[in-house]
């Protein structure tokens, strides 16, 4: 989490990992690259994002096998629009 969703308090955290975890709503609105590693969505009345990177095993560098769970690691990170 970025600095303004942790500044927001323990339960907005909460809320905001429920809302990333359950979402599956992706359109081209919220998911403008269609790979499903971005999306846009409101937690109570706040408007956030999160995405999806791909790091290789050491986390240094982009994963060159992204398809690949054994040489790709995903990292998450819910921040504000703001923050982007």
């Amino acid at each position: 989490m970025t600095p303004g969703i942790a500044n927001r308090g323990p339960v907005f955290q909460s809320l905001c990992l429920v809302a990333v975890a359950t979402f599956s709503d992706f359109t081209e609105d919220n998911d403008p690259y269609g790979d499903h590693g971005f999306a846009a969505l409101t937690v109570n009345e706040v408007r956030i994002y999160f995405k999806i990177d791909l790091y290789d095993e050491t986390c240094a560098f982009g994963s060159e096998e992204p398809a690949n769970p054994g040489r790709t690691t995903r990292v998450l990170t819910v921040l504000l629009p703001s923050e982007y």
